[in-house]
């Protein structure tokens, strides 16, 4: 079977079977595995989508390294799709945040830093390889807060 990047799909060439990964709980499509190792667990990550965005992704803590490129546009999508309307999420203490990574792509100190929009999360950063990485859930607590540039007010 080869994998058929731009359909997210496995094709064998033999019998034209396409095969269609599942998608897991949190929404990703995993596809294939990397050289690279998770920042959090270091189990290998895998080649995966949400939603049509590429990314890295650890199946056994289920984070994400997200390009920074594409997060902000993930993020909107994500927020756009949502069955809930939009809630609070209660703040976290600094001290949680805290935990020293290592980039997957260069092997550098990532960043850790609170996130400056919403859902009171700590992305851990490579500006060098310009990714950020996101544990578990936490895009989904991005998406699921409301967006404070946008009042709910009608003028």
């Amino acid at each position: 079977m080869r994998l058929e990047r731009l359909r997210d799909m496995f094709v064998c060439d033999y019998c034209r079977t396409e095969i269609l990964p599942p998608m897991g709980e949190d929404g990703v499509r995993v596809l294939t595995e990397t050289k690279f190792d998770c920042p959090a667990c270091a189990h290998h990550l895998w080649e995966a989508t949400l939603e049509g965005h590429d990314l890295l992704y650890c199946t056994h803590c289920r984070g994400m390294l997200v390009a920074m490129s594409g997060f902000m546009n993930l993020v909107t999508l994500l927020r756009a799709m949502r069955a809930q309307p939009a809630m609070v999420v209660a703040p976290r203490d600094a001290a949680d945040g805290a935990v020293e990574r290592r980039c997957p792509r260069c092997s550098g100190a990532m960043q850790n830093h609170p996130y400056g929009g919403p859902g009171n999360v700590f992305l851990d950063t490579c500006e060098a390889c310009e990714v950020n990485w996101l544990d578990k859930q936490e895009i989904q607590k991005i998406a699921a807060a409301a967006d404070p540039t946008y009042s709910s007010a009608v003028l």
